[in-house]
Parts: structure tokens; C-alpha cells; sequence
């Protein structure tokens, strides 16, 4: 194998590897802050399989002004408004934030 074709082959499981990352966080952000809009919305949490999760990561930048729109049914149906769930979207981003920051400024 020439140089040139290991560094393309290099760079191309670069771009995977940054890819598979960002799905997979995509994953937790989106399966967590749908739980946690059930949860405090609707006082339960609501049991999604992983196909459904992972359909709602590849919807979801389609349906930022309605996120419980980038699920499948029935899931869809079961989430929370648009704004609750963007409340619980908020917290998912914000509490680890502030943790973060709160260990940031005490070390």
C-alpha cells in the first residue's frame, strides 16, 4: 500500500470514528431528554426501543420546532409539547454544564 493510500485510509476511519461519536452522543441526548420530558410531564418514563431512538437521532434536526415530531408513532404521541420538551432538552444540556463548571472553579 502506498503512503498516499494509507493516509487516505487513515483520514476516512478518522471521519468514521468522528461520525460513530456524534451518532452515539446524538443517541444519549436525545433518548435522555425525551425520559426526562416523560418524566417530569408526564410522571412516567416511557420505554423506547432502540430503533426508535435511533430513527429519532436521524429525524431529529429535521424537527427542531417540534422534537417529539422525530419520533416514530406510536412514541410521538406519547411526548411531551414542544416547549416541555425542550425544557427537558435544556436540562439535559445544562445541569452537566453547571456540574461542570462548578468542578471548574473549585479545582
Amino acid at each position: 500500500m502506498s503512503n498516499n493510500n494509507q493516509q487516505n485510509t487513515a483520514a476516512g476511519e478518522a471521519i468514521g470514528t468522528v461520525f460513530l461519536v456524534l451518532f452515539v452522543f446524538g443517541l444519549g441526548f436525545v433518548w435522555s431528554s425525551a425520559e426526562l420530558g416523560m418524566w417530569l410531564f408526564h410522571g412516567h418514563f416511557f420505554r423506547a426501543t432502540d430503533a426508535a431512538v435511533a430513527n429519532a437521532v436521524v429525524h431529529f434536526p429535521k424537527h427542531l420546532s417540534n422534537p417529539a415530531a422525530a419520533w416514530p408513532a406510536p412514541f410521538s404521541t406519547e411526548l411531551p409539547d414542544a416547549k416541555q420538551y425542550w425544557c427537558a432538552i435544556w436540562l439535559v444540556v445544562g445541569i452537566p454544564a453547571l456540574v461542570a463548571l462548578g468542578i471548574v472553579a473549585f479545582v
